[in-house]
């Protein structure tokens, strides 16, 4: 079964007649009628009683017209969908983002990006770098915004920025006089992040 005889199905069982939907369709009769032939013999069923030049559905027929409407009905969701996806003018964005950079980045982004592309849905998840990765990986995240360089292998990083890191110390602490500080000596550190 082709889309193409379900079209011609339907543009018989809309006129009711086989020369009115050849018209409509701008084929031949003959070849309209050889396509439904074919139609009912891939089925297996006779869609259409004959009644002289008139025809009516047979009940195998009244489940196809359905099923069909609903074919195609679904087919020009789905070329909607695309063509606004295509054209950011419709769709989710699902967004996985680091607790630091949710808290300051996050709002003002959303807010210019709701604005730019107001029939997109955003979707923002506050997560942990491997969380955004694993779910960047199952399909369930479109883009992440985390730490780079990623851990997994097939994912690629761009840098939107640099972000420096500082210690804030008491000036009487055992670190408060280096100027740099490397992570393994802050091991056994107490934090507040």
């Amino acid at each position: 079964m082709e889309l193409r005889h379900l079209r011609y199905f339907l543009a018989v069982a809309e006129a009711a007649h086989f020369t009115r939907a050849a018209e409509a369709i701008y084929v031949s009769q003959p070849t309209l009628s050889q396509q439904i032939k074919q139609l009912e013999a891939d089925l297996g069923t006779t869609l259409f009683d004959r009644i002289g030049k008139r025809v009516m559905l047979t009940e195998a027929g009244e489940i196809l017209q359905a099923h069909a409407q609903r074919i195609f009905t679904e087919l020009e969701q789905v070329q909607q969908a695309i063509q606004e996806l295509e054209g950011l003018q419709g769709g989710e964005l699902a967004v996985g983002v680091v607790q630091t950079v949710n808290a300051y980045m996050i709002p003002d982004l959303v807010a210019r990006f709701t604005t730019a592309y107001p029939r997109i849905s955003l979707r923002i998840q506050e997560l942990s770098a491997d969380e955004i990765e694993s779910r960047i990986e199952q399909g369930k995240l479109h883009l992440g915004i985390s730490f780079i360089p990623p851990t997994s292998p097939f994912l690629e990083a761009e840098l939107l920025f640099d972000e420096k890191l500082v210690l804030i110390l008491p000036t009487s602490h055992r670190l408060a006089r280096q100027k740099l500080v490397r992570f393994d000596e802050l091991k056994d550190e107490a934090l507040i992040l």
